[in-house]
């Protein structure tokens, strides 16, 4: 006998008609709400969509009225028209000026409060120490950079010549040693100077390094100032990398200083680190230079003590006995120290250069390892070239970045067109940041000829009157001449359709590389 569970009942049509009725209207249902939402979406996102294109047009306005390089705002301007929904947006987040200002009103403040510890006494130097190059001393004069009579300047064409000195004027300190570096990094240079400063420290000087936090970021360990602390060590990280989108982030403090006792300083582009001396070779030989400083060392440290108290609240110490320079009794030479800072908008970098090549009048050579300069500096070349003036450019065979060597060497064919002539250092790599000219003149510190160390960054170096350290730098750039390869017309290799279209778009962002 079957049971009803093995026969179910049947059920009737009705039921099967009304589920399927009812299925098919919350499928309606829910296709009706979607539709309402894709509506309400689109209608919304073609508002938000037109609002951030408005916004791209005005940002535009905005930058091309900046007084800003063309070439910075051809760079932005492009992404902008291509992706205008998030261009705009883009450049306001990455521009943001907030912490701008407020990172310019604390430099001025710390600046001001350094110019007026400084010595009141303006040395006044005969008009003949600065060897007929006196509109550039009285540009510096005017912008707060004064010049100083030096007792002794040497050049070095090596970071190792360098390196065997600086010891030992760190040995001889008695009062301050102020450092600051791009890059600090463990190893035989550092390790050596760090022994020292040590001894100093438990002596009683004062010891202080400061280091850029983007430089250092992975050569140093996070908590490195608390290691120096701990020997008596005061130390600072300028601008801990935080990964915030915003230029801030570009501003890295790029100087390199060493200041001893008021009375010695070092300048030029030479890191704390090894491959500047050539104990590691990362690319074949690293040649570097600076110079060394007695007398007139003043503004490397009113520099120092700038940077050092930014981050300071309030500044209680008495900055006096370190600014307490005393002239220098008949000076053979002259020197200006010079900052750069990208947040005064006065590009003194730059304005150098662009001074020295217009007013050069029978040689101008310059070592770089990069040139990415601008059209500004790139015309100025070529005319003082076209003038008869003998001007030599040397950049690095070897780079350590090779998106801008391509970039570098983009800019040969035009230079050498107007009798510019370029040498690449064939033994490895060019870091020198410096120049002569006219045995009357010698630029050497931390600035390179690219956008970054002309606008972005924080920069130092030292120009030097007198023929004696320009017949120094002059012979470090004939025996670098030597050692070079001369890139002439013929030699400049013929770039296929896809190089050029490729340097094409690298060109057009140059400021932003």
């Amino acid at each position: 006998m079957s049971s009803e569970h093995d026969h179910p009942k049947k059920r009737p049509i009705q039921y099967y008609a009304s589920t399927l009725l009812l299925v098919l209207f919350l499928v309606a249902l829910e296709i009706g709400i979607l539709t309402l939402h894709l509506l309400w979406v689109s209608r919304t996102v073609s508002i938000v969509n037109l609002g951030l294109r408005l916004l791209s047009f005005f940002v535009m306005l905005h930058i091309v009225n900046q007084p800003e390089s063309n070439a910075y705002k051809l760079a932005w301007c492009i992404p902008i028209l291509l992706i205008p929904v998030v261009g705009g947006l883009a450049y306001l987040i990455a521009k943001s000026r907030t912490y701008h200002k407020k990172a310019r009103k604390r430099i001025e403040e710390s600046e001001e409060k350094t110019i007026c510890a400084m010595s009141a006494v303006q040395e006044k130097l005969p008009l003949e120490i600065f060897c007929g190059k006196e509109n550039l001393a009285s540009y510096l004069n005017n912008h707060g950079f004064p010049a100083y009579g030096s007792s002794g300047i040497r050049y070095y064409p090596m970071g190792e010549n360098m390196f065997a000195d600086i010891l030992k004027d760190l040995k001889s300190a008695k009062q301050f040693v102020f450092l600051e570096y791009f890059i600090v990094q463990e190893g035989v240079m550092w390790d050596s100077i760090l022994e020292i400063l040590k001894e100093k420290a438990k002596a009683g000087v004062d010891v202080r390094v400061m280091y850029d936090g983007m430089g250092c970021i992975r050569t140093l360990p996070r908590k490195y100032t608390k290691t120096l602390a701990s020997y008596g060590i005061k130390a600072k990280v300028f601008s801990p990398f935080v990964p915030v989108l915003s230029t801030l982030q570009n501003n890295r403090d790029h100087r390199k200083i060493a200041v001893i006792d008021g009375k010695i300083a070092y300048t030029g582009g030479i890191n704390l680190a090894d491959e500047y001396i050539n104990e590691v070779n990362r690319y074949g030989v690293w040649k570097d230079s600076a110079i060394r400083i007695e007398g007139g060392t003043e503004g490397f440290t009113r520099f120092f003590l700038s940077q050092w108290n930014i981050s300071e609240k309030t500044l209680t110490e008495n900055l006096r006995p370190y600014l307490k320079a005393k002239a220098v009794t008949n000076p053979t030479e002259a020197v200006i120290p010079y900052a750069d800072s990208p947040l005064d908008e006065k590009d003194i970098g730059k304005n150098i250069y662009l001074q020295i090549i217009t007013n050069a009048r029978k040689y101008l050579y310059i070592m770089t390892p990069y040139l990415i300069p601008g059209e500004d500096i790139i015309h100025a070349l070529k005319i003082a070239a076209e003038s008869g003036v003998d001007v030599r450019l040397i950049t690095p065979r070897i780079s350590d970045k090779p998106l801008v060597h391509v970039v570098t060497r983009s800019k040969y064919r035009t230079l050498i067109e107007s009798n510019v002539k370029i040498y690449e250092y064939t033994p490895g790599f060019v870091h020198s940041k410096n120049l002569v000219c006219d045995d009357a003149l010698t630029i050497c510190g931390s600035v390179n000829l690219d956008y970054r160390s002309l606008y972005l960054h924080f920069e130092c170096g030292g120009v030097v009157f007198g023929r004696n350290s320009a017949a120094q730098a002059k012979a470090d750039f004939m025996q670098t001449f030597q050692d070079s390869k001369e890139i002439t017309y013929k030699k400049i290799p013929k770039c296929s359709l896809f190089t050029r279209i490729y340097l094409a778009l690298i060109r057009t962002f140059e400021p932003l590389l």
